[in-house]
């Protein structure tokens, strides 16, 4: 990807090294917010396990049950994050094997010239 060129810009790919750059610079950019967003929400959960609730406590139980719900919501968007980081490196995999080494492996092989003006 070209420094002009920016994650959250408008996509450019004409060629097969700007489609690798993208997938190589959308998952240098995911991996730490997932990572970070699955240690927040531990922390987040550690937190509000704490918190005072109002009512009967169930001996705390009631406050880690809530906790592990509220936290969930961040840990299923790391885990979005932590797909989309590891399916970027298969994109590049997967249009490599779908078209360029079809386009190689056709490069080596003799074609029948098809003459229009034989009639």
């Amino acid at each position: 990807m070209s420094e002009k060129q920016n994650l959250l810009d408008e996509p450019v790919f004409e060629s097969p090294r700007m489609i690798r750059e993208f997938c190589e610079n959308a998952r240098k950019v995911l991996r730490p917010v997932y990572l970070h967003l699955a240690l927040t929400a531990d922390e987040l959960e550690a937190v509000l396990r704490d918190h005072p609730t109002v009512g009967p406590s169930r001996m705390g139980m009631d406050a880690r049950v809530r906790a592990r719900l509220v936290a969930g919501h961040m840990r299923r968007a790391a885990e979005g994050l932590g797909v989309a980081s590891i399916e970027l490196p298969r994109t590049f995999t997967s249009y490599r094997k779908h078209f360029l080494e079809p386009l190689q492996a056709d490069r080596g092989r003799s074609r029948r010239q098809f003459d229009v003006n034989d009639q």
